[in-house]
């Protein structure tokens, strides 16, 4: 089965939640639970690639942990 096309919405939240992992390193618990927050207002979750690609962005910039949270909230690994 084909995912759908991200709207121009979500196209926007993704890269607000690229914009929040470069700056993550201040504050990571607030800015991580906004991500979560935009995942989820934006229905990202419905696309497994662009979550892998989140996921993959935090374990890339070192953020194991968190990383590993999101994999886990989303139950997925």
């Amino acid at each position: 089965m084909e995912e759908k096309p991200l709207s121009i919405a979500q196209v926007f939240a993704v890269t607000n939640i690229e914009i929040i992992i470069e700056d993550f390193a201040y504050n990571s618990e607030s800015k991580f639970k906004k991500i979560l927050e935009i995942v989820d207002e934006n229905k990202i979750m419905e696309h497994k690639e662009i979550m892998n690609y989140i996921c993959g962005r935090l374990f890339m910039k070192g953020h194991l942990e968190y990383a590993d949270k999101f994999a886990k909230n989303y139950n997925f690994k």
